[in-house]
């Protein structure tokens, strides 16, 4: 993250440099009955130009450093979603995964549109992948599976996150969370 903002106001604070350079001289002279270009234009003292110029600079590092934040926080949504989840399409299904599997269950109910869903997901394909063998990760849409919606009253808030071990729920989760805490209560530290 730090070299993306790094980057980004080394790049800003070049190009509020720049601009601040190229704009140097270049103010319009106020109005005269002669007209404004019988008015010599007085160049800015050598101080304050440098101020300008720092000015320029510190406000294109600022404004590059948020930028290159910015596109380090968008690169997270841009994954690739792990095929060791298993979206659940029936109550079936999901019971009969659940009694199946003799390994812990992280069980994620979501919204699609939802902005925290999506900001989890590239976690649970993580936890997902990570876990592989070791536990299951299953992936519940709250709108389309009601029963499981009101069974583990994921209605209450999403993304909601249930980890169970031998059909009995051990722990739940609502909102944004971090990989260690629902890698910890699935599998163990």
């Amino acid at each position: 993250m730090l070299l993306y903002i790094f980057i980004g106001a080394i790049i800003g604070g070049i190009g509020g440099f720049l601009l601040a350079h190229l704009k140097k001289g270049k103010t319009p002279s106020p109005p005269t009955p002669e007209g404004p270009e019988s008015v010599e234009q007085k160049k800015p003292a050598p101080r304050r130009r440098l101020g300008n110029l720092l000015g320029t600079a510190l406000m294109g590092v600022a404004v590059g450093g948020f930028v290159g934040y910015m596109a380090y926080d968008l690169k997270g949504l841009a994954y690739k979603r792990s095929d060791q989840i298993i979206e659940i399409k029936s109550e079936q299904q999901f019971n009969d995964l659940v009694a199946n599997s003799g390994k812990p269950v992280l069980v994620d109910f979501y919204l699609p549109g939802c902005v925290p869903c999506a900001e989890m997901a590239p976690t649970i394909s993580r936890i997902a992948d990570e876990t592989k063998g070791r536990a299951l990760v299953l992936s519940v849409n709250a709108d389309t599976q009601s029963a499981l919606t009101r069974r583990y009253h994921a209605n209450e808030g999403v993304p909601l996150f249930v980890i169970i071990h031998n059909g009995q729920e051990t722990a739940r989760y609502t909102g944004l969370q971090d990989k260690e805490v629902l890698l910890n209560a699935l599998v163990g530290p």
